[in-house]
This record gives C-alpha cells, sequence and structure tokens, in this order.
C-alpha cells in the first residue's frame, strides 16, 4: 500500500466523502469529494503523460495550497516521478538552483496573473491551463485506473530541500515507504477518522504541512484550506464556524490567535490541536489548557529527514513533563548518542539519534552529507538533549545552524550568499534573533566596502539597496527583518566568525 493507493482505495469505497475544500477555486462547488480528487488526479496524468517523462524523473511543483497542487501532486506519483515541491512564492533564481541540482526538465505553476515567471532553461507549464478546470468545472472519474498499483515501496516521491537552495543546498529524498509510514504513525496517535476535518494553514510544500494532508488523505478525512496567518481573524473565525476538529500550527500561530483575534473571547470546539516548529513556553501551554479546556494538546517535534515526525507528547503529560517533546511516535526509536556514537544512561545529554521506517533515505546526490547524517542505521538529528527515566525526550539545543522562522526553517548561507552579492557589501553573517510570534527574526550583520563611511552620508540609501536585492532575490520569508553594520566581525584565532558574539556588537541598525 502507498498513499496514492489509498486515494484510490477512498474514491472507490467512499466516493462522496469529502476530501479537500478550496475557497479559492473558480466558480461551483469548491467541496471537492474524494471521487473528485480521484478524477482529478487521472485528468492531471494524462496532462503529464504527453510530456512522456521517464519514471524517476524529477518534477518541481511551485504551487500555493489548492486542488490542483493535490492533484499534481498525486499525479505525479501515480505516474512514478519525483516531486521537488517549492514554495509559491520561490523566485527564478531559486528554482534554477533547484533545477540545476536535480536536472528536472519541467516546472509546473498554477495559472494566475501573477504567475509568470521568466524560466529559459525549463520548461514551465500552468497546470489548470490545459484542463476544464479553467472554467471552474470538474471533470468524470475514470476509475478503470487504479492509482498507485506500480509504485514500490523504495521509490523516491519526493526531494524537500532543508537548508536552502543556494550554496550547498541539501535535498532530503524521501521515499513512499517513509511517507506512508510517517503517515501512518500520525493517523495513529492523533486517533484521526473519517468524521476529522483539519483547518490547514501550513505549506503543503513543507514537511509539516505535507504530513497533515498526507495524514487526513490516509483516514479518509477532510483538509479545508485555510487563510494564512496574515489574516488571523479569519483563521479565527473558520474554526469556530467551520466544524473544524483539527488544527496544526507553530509557536507564533498560538501566540498571534490569543493575542490578535477573538480566539480568546469564543474559543472553538476542537477535537485536538497540534503544534511543532520550536518550543512552547510554559505560560502558552497554560493559557491554550485554561481556553481549551476540552481539546487535546499535542506538542511534537520531528525534522524534514524523519519525513515531518519524530515523538509527540501525549495531551495528559502537558504539566508533568513540561518541557518536554514527548516519546517516540509508533514505528521510530529513540537513542541519546554520544560523540563517539555510544547510547548514553537517562539524564544524559548527547546528540538526539532516531531510526524508523519513516527516516529519509539520504540527501539527494550528496553522499558526503549522507554519511554524515545516517550513520549504523541512525539518523543523527544535529540536535542536543537527553531522555529522561520514564523515556520522554528533552531538547537542550542544537549543533547545526538553522533558523526557524514561524513555520519556516532558514539556513542563513542562503541568505548571505544573497546578500553578498550587492557591492557595497564586503562580509556579512545572518543570524536568528529571539522574537515573541516568529520564534526567531532574520538579522543580518553587514561590513561594508567602505569600511563603514558609508554610513555617515547615506546608511539609509545602503539598507535601501540590500533590501532591494533581497526582495528580488529571496522570497518574503527569508527576507532579513534587521540590518546591523558592523566595521568588523568578532572572529576566533582561526579567523572563524563568532556568531553567538554578533548581538553584543551592534553599532547601529
Amino acid at each position: 500500500m502507498n498513499l496514492v493507493s489509498a486515494l484510490h482505495k477512498n474514491a472507490i469505497c467512499y466516493p462522496d466523502r469529502p476530501a479537500l475544500i478550496d475557497p479559492a477555486y473558480p466558480e461551483g462547488d469548491n467541496t471537492f469529494t474524494y471521487k473528485d480528487l480521484y478524477a482529478l488526479t487521472t485528468e492531471y496524468m494524462a496532462i503529464l503523460r504527453s510530456r512522456n517523462l521517464s519514471k524517476a524523473c524529477v518534477v518541481i511543483i511551485c504551487m500555493e495550497n489548492s486542488v490542483e497542487y493535490v492533484a499534481t501532486l498525486y499525479a505525479c506519483w501515480a505516474l512514478g516521478l519525483i516531486v521537488a515541491p517549492l514554495h509559491s512564492q520561490s523566485k527564478a533564481r531559486e528554482i534554477r538552483h533547484v533545477h540545476n541540482i536535480t536536472g528536472a526538465p519541467l516546472v509546473i505553476r498554477k495559472v494566475t496573473p501573477s504567475s509568470s515567471i521568466e524560466l529559459d532553461i525549463i520548461e514551465t507549464i500552468g497546470i489548470a491551463s490545459e484542463s476544464s478546470l479553467e472554467e471552474g468545472h470538474k471533470p468524470k472519474p475514470l476509475f478503470a485506473e487504479e492509482l498507485g498499483m506500480n509504485i514500490l515501496a523504495n521509490d523516491i516521491a519526493l526531494i524537500l530541500f532543508t537548508s536552502g537552495t543556494t550554496g550547498n543546498p541539501k535535498g532530503v529524498t524521501l521515499s513512499h515507504k517513509n511517507l506512508l509510514s510517517n503517515s501512518a504513525s500520525i493517523v495513529s496517535y492523533l486517533k484521526l477518522t473519517e468524521q476529522d476535518r483539519t483547518y490547514s494553514i501550513l505549506p503543503f510544500t513543507y514537511s509539516y504541512g505535507n504530513s497533515v494532508l498526507q495524514s487526513h488523505i490516509l483516514a479518509g478525512a477532510c483538509v479545508q484550506l485555510g487563510a494564512s496567518m496574515v489574516y488571523p481573524q479569519k483563521v479565527a473565525e473558520a474554526l469556530v464556524d467551520d466544524q473544524i476538529t483539527g488544527f496544526y500550527g507553530v509557536p507564533s500561530t498560538y501566540q498571534i490567535l490569543m493575542d490578535k483575534t477573538s480566539f480568546s473571547q469564543s474559543s472553538p470546539k476542537l477535537r485536538y490541536i497540534t503544534q511543532a516548529g520550536g518550543a512552547m513556553s510554559i505560560t502558552m501551554t497554560k493559557r491554550l489548557l485554561k481556553l481549551l479546556a476540552d481539546t487535546d494538546i499535542f506538542i511534537m517535534y520531528g525534522q524534514t529527514e524523519a519525513t515531518a515526525r519524530l515523538t509527540y507528547l501525549p495531551p495528559k503529560n502537558l504539566l508533568n513533563k513540561t518541557g518536554s517533546v514527548g516519546i517516540p511516535i509508533p514505528g521510530v526509536d529513540i537513542s541519546i548518542q554520544s560523540p563517539e556514537g555510544l547510547s548514553l544512561a537517562p539524564n544524559q545529554e548527547g546528540e538526539v539519534c532516531a531510526r524508523g521506517d519513516n527516516i529519509m533515505s539520504g540527501y539527494w546526490q550528496n553522499e558526503t552529507a549522507t554519511n554524515e547524517s545516517l550513520v549504523n542505521g541512525w539518523l543523527h538529528t544535529g540536535d542536543i538533549g537527553y531522555v529522561d527515566e520514564d523515556g520522554f525526550l528533552f531538547l537542550k539545543g542544537r549543533k547545526r545552524q538553522m533558523i526557524k522562522s514561524g513555520a519556516n526553517r532558514i539556513h542563513p548561507g542562503e541568505i548571505e550568499e544573497v546578500i553578498s552579492e550587492v557591492p557595497i557589501v564586503s562580509e556579512v553573517a545572518v543570524t536568528g534573533e529571539a522574537d515573541p510570534l516568529l520564534g526567531e527574526r532574520i538579522c543580518a550583520y553587514i561590513v561594508l566596502k567602505t569600511g563603514g563611511s558609508i554610513l555617515k552620508t547615506d546608511g539609509n540609501e545602503a539598507k535601501r539597496s540590500i533590501l532591494k536585492h533581497c526582495r528580488e532575490n529571496l522570497p518574503p520569508h527569508k527576507q532579513p527583518k534587521k540590518l546591523v553594520w558592523l566595521t568588523e566581525f568578532p572572529r576566533t584565532s582561526s579567523g572563524k566568525i563568532q556568531k553567538h558574539l554578533l548581538q553584543k556588537t551592534e553599532s547601529t541598525s
């Protein structure tokens, strides 16, 4: 079994059960049953077949959350294609770089007035432009085609880039077995059924959002596409009015809902909520418990390399295991290891390592990085922590530098490369700075080639030129929120920049 065959099974057995609600769908009914989603998938398969793409060919999908994205994803998988999904706001530079790494001959984008992009080296198609969906009509199901029958468990399904898409990116390769294992575990501990409906604000192009989509398809449940947190009041109202049973977010999601919307005055009657993407404070946990007294609250931890999820904290342990990210999900083993690879005893700090069927097969065409992360069957997460005597995992920090801003994982090197292209910039170092809403915001420390004298004449012009270049080459979530001018960087004796000291060196911003 795989997720494509699960979609096929649901379409046959429960054809009229709602699968996806897409408020942005053009004209007509925006509720797609499993029969509808299956039919749309087979229609997109016909479009893709006309390209004569070979099995295991990589295809880039660059779309926002939509029924077209989901159907395109499943159509690609049903044809044995590998999908490299990118954020819908990805710039041409980013798409070209993924093409250079993967050799993807095709970029699929949803046709909208703002979807045009110049890609002279890759064929780009708008999936809706070649189907009857252009007028908002749903295609008829073609059940003769048994989707998913020719997919092997270890066939690669997804390549998710975790460490930026310039410089030295790492594309996590996830197999159909990885996706099915992760989804089945999530269905198990959340007790998802066909009666569940989630309100999804997380991008499907990221592992967290993807896991929400896949687990609901597997369970025969419904995914309602939601407004982004740019419009938090709309989210708060939908959670109350739309018969939603489950919701997923990062710490900033819940902070915004509680502080800037009607969420606290008219709390929704949710069966459960989940939180991942960074630590939730004790204060926030207690506030949510008070507001959502009849709702199960799950704290979770994971990585893209684990297809999304590694551990979860059962709701009954929220207060007696405060600060923990919980116990392993079904099918996963957790080990705390020393630098020598030895398993450590309870309450001893070391690197968090994991194994299970949800662990990636490796990084795309990057044997060195794969061998560093996958050692003797264990994924070395780069996170430092310990397991207590009851088997609950506590995180203490991380070995690898990664900015966690809202629902996004951002590698500093990608932003540093873009800023360094500005002619007036001599050196740049990017870090995450604590932010009460985002968890971390992006801060760029910059040494100018003029030695800082430009600041005396027109520092604002320097700032404008740098931010303009960032807007042209980085999606909004990767653009720095703060620039700090320095005359020199703090360095080690070997000349390496000491990023942990940068905040102490600020002169002006």
